[in-house]
């Protein structure tokens, strides 16, 4: 009997170790992303929907128990041995698919609730295929008085006018009849509006991708300016037209005026549009300061903050770690350091992370490296206790460049963090993007070659892609000493 028992003990374990190796369960790499409140709101939407004793139940309140340790949980097979012994793993298996299509419905009811209108659209659409024709022209009318009283150059409101226009006349409510041709007129109108903001975005994110990934996109611009030859209303979309124009050329009273023009309002808050052209005029005034026009520092700090106070940059009122840094780097690279480490002593704790030190190093690390601060990096990226894994590759490789260029000194210490970079990216493959890990694995490359080849012999273009390129360069134009 005992033997029996633990060679159970034996396989189960065997079991839980084979099955940890595999993927996450879809559910809870979905659930892995809610914050604090949504746990709350998700538990009463799935305990509403599963009786009280039931497994589905338990497994709810067992996933909401272990909300802060998911990846910990394993597979269908390691949780039916740990809580439901009685049970198949694929008995559980099932019982995590119907959590997830609920956890999905949730969602969809969530994401329903947060864009502007689209549950008012959603009951316009049921009246109307329903018969409940007062009821679908009442609401109709609502919608139409709320977008007509906003202001602010908006790609949701005619989006929406148009959609509301067209399900009230694509039905069998007579409304369509008893307006005559206004329902109609008013449905085209709408919907031009909408196709020319969109075209001008559309040609926005052309010229500024075109650039990037040096495609001029000539077909898809020549489609998209043949539309715009309809705009009577040039005017009306000045600041678009206005947009597009810092993107193809270098005009600081153009992008100064943008600025005023945005903090005064012009484009609706809390959409797609206001978070492209915040983006796009904080872009603007980089390019045009690393170009070396006269552009006051103060704007960039200022575009910044807007778009952190507006919810640009965050979601739910918290920064992404990858935001937070991503626009330290921005401003670590334009502005003064100590602007920076004020920057980052007020905004860090508005970052979603269980660990606020260890990303406010990992931010200070980044300043020290923009500013040239090589040996005061050293004081960040010691620890080992940071949260997510891009941010514990970034601070194996800031630690290795500082390290790099003091080898001389300490040969030990460079080796010694040359192999944990090295070995940690090589251990991670799997989880890290393919882009992601060529740029750390050429970085590795780089800084073997120029530890044992001569500086003159390494040539960058051999490199499509790598980290810190302008650093990489400084090196061989012998920079620094090493």
């Amino acid at each position: 009997m005992v033997k029996r028992c633990c060679k159970n003990l034996k396989n189960n374990k065997l079991a839980v170790e084979f099955s940890s190796k595999m993927h996450t369960p879809k559910l809870f790499t979905i659930l892995s992303q809610l914050e604090k409140e949504e746990w709350t709101s998700w538990s009463k939407m799935l305990k509403g929907q599963t009786q009280d004793g039931s497994d589905a139940r338990q497994m709810v309140e067992i996933v909401h128990k272990n909300k802060n340790k998911l990846s910990e949980m394993g597979q269908a097979e390691d949780i039916q041995v740990r809580y439901f012994p009685e049970r198949t793993a694929k008995y559980v298996s099932n019982l995590l698919s119907s959590l997830l299509s609920l956890t999905e419905d949730w969602i969809v009811l969530n994401q329903l609730e947060r864009e502007a209108y689209q549950k008012e659209l959603a009951m316009l659409r049921w009246y109307n295929e329903r018969g409940l024709y007062q009821l679908a022209n009442a609401s109709a009318e609502t919608i139409e008085t709320g977008i007509v009283s906003k202001t602010g150059l908006s790609l949701v409101n005619p989006l929406v006018l148009w959609q509301l226009n067209y399900y009230q006349h694509f039905s069998h409510n007579n409304i369509k009849n008893e307006t005559g041709p206004v329902l109609m007129e008013k449905m085209v109108h709408s919907f031009q509006e909408f196709v020319l903001n969109q075209s001008l975005v559309f040609l926005c994110e052309l010229q500024n991708w075109g650039k990037i990934i040096s495609q001029p996109f000539e077909a898809e611009v020549n489609i998209l300016h043949q539309l715009l030859l309809a705009d009577t209303r040039v005017q009306h979309r000045n600041f678009l037209y206005d947009l597009l124009s810092i993107l193809k050329n270098h005009d600081v009273q153009t992008v100064c005026t943008l600025k005023e023009r945005l903090f005064a309002g012009e484009i609706a808050k809390g959409e797609t549009l206001h978070t492209i052209a915040t983006i796009y005029v904080t872009r603007a005034f980089m390019k045009m300061n690393a170009a070396g026009f006269e552009v006051p520092k103060k704007f960039l700090i200022e575009m910044i903050e807007y778009g952190l106070e507006t919810g640009v940059y965050s979601n739910h009122g918290k920064l992404s770690t990858y935001s937070f840094h991503n626009l330290v780097m921005t401003m670590s690279a334009t502005l003064e350091y100590d602007i920076v480490c004020d920057f980052i002593e007020k905004w860090v704790v508005k970052v979603n992370t269980r660990n606020i030190e260890s990303t406010k190093a990992l931010a200070m690390a980044y300043n020290c490296f923009y500013h040239q601060k090589f040996k005061e990096i050293l004081r960040y990226t010691w620890r080992s206790d940071f949260e997510f894994y891009h941010q514990k590759i970034m601070a194996l490789c800031l630690h290795c460049i500082a390290c790099f260029l003091s080898r001389n000194e300490e040969p030990d210490l460079y080796q010694s963090s040359y192999n944990s970079f090295k070995n940690t990216l090589l251990r991670n493959k799997e989880k890290t993007s393919e882009h992601e890990y060529r740029i750390y694995s050429n970085l590795i490359d780089f800084l073997k070659r120029c530890d044992e080849e001569d500086l003159a012999a390494i040539d960058l273009k051999n490199y499509e892609v790598i980290i810190f390129r302008s650093w990489c360069k400084d090196v061989l134009d012998g920079k620094y000493r090493i």
